[in-house]
């Protein structure tokens, strides 16, 4: 008997929004932190007059800040562990239910998240790398900026104009990591629980719907795949291209319950 489970809600806004404040911290402690005590000095420096000693000054009071928000990261990786057990509570909810529902077997009891530890800690791995890398997205802007704006001889308040654009480039970026992160978190949890139920060879793929979506993914949509299949084997799907792994990507794998193979493993 083949039991094919109707696939987990998505993912609560609210834990979207929770991680995009968690990214935001960071590109908020380079405007309102870092950006008044760079720009003084900049002020100094073309005040001076003397760009070329005074550049090094300037440099220094980026490194100076980059080492305050780089403090910032320890907070931040508790922050984003609280944010992931709040992600596998949730989860381990949504998949009770599908399995009660597919199967009429509560197995609340027997759902633990440290069953799901590693995957978490993967999770939680990516993102805080993912944090490091817009804070130094951020500094890396800040210097071009900074050492055009001295090139160039721009004044103050026209350099101050470009760093904003930073700030919004930053906040986008956050937004689009969190909703992609958050998606990709959901899909690690699905497939960790469909191996540990005795399936995770095969899903139905389940398209998200979405308005702006990939043409491959919608017509892939009630089709049965293999999770680790061979090119050229029907069911194969590349492993970068599995529901919810490319980016922005909505689609689920409704778990395959094979209850014939389950004796023999």
């Amino acid at each position: 008997k083949r039991i094919v489970f109707a696939p987990t809600p998505d993912p609560r806004k609210m834990d979207e929004v929770r991680l995009y404040r968690i990214y935001m911290r960071v590109v908020n402690m380079w405007r309102d932190v870092a950006k008044p005590r760079i720009m003084a000095e900049y002020q100094r420096t073309i005040d001076m007059r003397a760009l070329f000693d005074s550049a090094e000054s300037v440099d220094d009071a980026i490194q100076q800040e980059a080492s305050a928000v780089s403090r910032l990261f320890i907070t931040l990786e508790l922050a984003i562990r609280d944010w992931s057990v709040e992600i596998e509570k949730w989860h381990r909810d949504k998949w009770r239910g599908a399995t009660l529902s597919a199967t009429g077997v509560d197995i609340g009891v027997m759902l633990q998240a440290q069953d799901v530890q590693q995957t978490l800690e993967s999770v939680i791995r990516t993102n805080v790398a993912l944090i490091k890398d817009v804070g130094a997205q951020q500094q890396r802007e800040f210097v071009r900026i900074i050492h055009n704006g001295l090139s160039q001889r721009l004044t103050a308040r026209q350099v101050a104009k470009e760093l904003e654009a930073v700030y919004t480039m930053g906040r986008k970026r956050s937004i689009l990591i969190a909703s992609d992160q958050l998606q990709k978190a959901a899909v690690a949890l699905d497939r960790e629980r469909q191996f540990q139920a005795g399936g995770g060879r095969e899903f139905v793929w389940q398209h998200s719907g979405k308005v702006h979506f990939r043409p491959w993914h919608k017509a892939r949509n009630g089709l049965t795949f293999k999770y680790a299949g061979k090119p050229g084997e029907n069911g194969y799907v590349p492993a970068d291209d599995l529901p919810g792994i490319p980016i922005r990507c909505g689609c689920r794998a409704r778990f395959v319950l094979d209850l014939e193979r389950i004796p023999d493993e």
